[in-house]
């Protein structure tokens, strides 16, 4: 498992804190802990190692920002 708080987000992604790890396997999930979103869970469809940036599926509502911590889970 993989925790922080994010740089930032919107409806379909959030971004990892710079010391995110570069990959995640496949099949693992994101969840909003912290903050706005807090309680979503979502499947990542995508991840940019060097951006940072998680795209899940479905939409979250409301959207991540900067006060929402997550941790990022083996489904």
């Amino acid at each position: 498992m993989y925790a922080g708080t994010a740089q930032t987000g919107d409806a379909t992604s959030i971004t990892l804190a710079l010391d995110a790890p570069v990959e995640f396997p496949g099949g693992w999930s994101v969840k909003l802990v912290a903050g706005a979103g807090s309680g979503q869970t979502r499947a990542i469809s995508t991840y940019n190692g060097v951006t940072k940036v998680i795209t899940v599926t479905p939409d979250w509502s409301p959207t991540p920002d900067v006060t929402t911590g997550y941790q990022i889970l083996d489904l």
